[in-house]
């Protein structure tokens, strides 16, 4: 799934992300994440690797991406 965030807020990116962690408990998750900047691409990688997914940031096209992928269960169930 690629999630174009270059034109959203932190709160409202971590939010789904979040959302989307918690739907995907225990299951195989890949992400694609496109930001606008290093440090909203820090803040994303730090993020998820904190929620236990691999991460690898890439700066590509006048953008950044970050790549989460992995398997975690970090929703409270």
């Amino acid at each position: 799934m690629v999630i174009d965030a270059r034109e959203t807020e932190s709160r409202e990116l971590f939010l789904r992300l979040r959302e989307l962690f918690a739907q995907s408990c225990n299951e195989e998750i890949s992400l694609e994440i496109l930001l606008p900047s290093r440090q909203e691409a820090k803040k994303t990688k730090s993020f998820a690797e904190m929620s236990g997914y691999r991460t690898v940031t890439e700066e590509r096209e006048g953008c950044y991406r970050v790549l989460i992928a992995g398997v975690s269960c970090r929703c409270g169930r």
